[in-house]
């Protein structure tokens, strides 16, 4: 991966929970994109109807995909 302003070195507990994830071992033909929700300086940016209403429509369909995709797998 390129080193860019927009990507962030893994903090300790992002490496943690990855850690955790793999626990069991790898998980045959399965890719791994972790998006902490934590920036390095501890800042969390929550998602709300003010920033939720300024996405793209594509962007709101694949964020509503994933909520389903929680709520189907017991994730929430």
């Amino acid at each position: 991966m390129i080193n860019m302003e927009v990507v962030h070195h893994a903090l300790e507990n992002d490496v943690a929970l990855l850690v955790r994830s793999f626990a069991n071992g790898y998980i045959l033909d399965s890719a791994l994109f972790y998006v902490p929700l934590e920036h390095e300086n501890g800042h969390v940016q929550k998602k709300t109807k003010q920033t939720h209403s300024t996405w793209d429509d594509v962007w709101k369909k694949k964020n509503e995909e994933f909520e389903e995709f929680l709520v189907e797998n017991n994730l929430r």
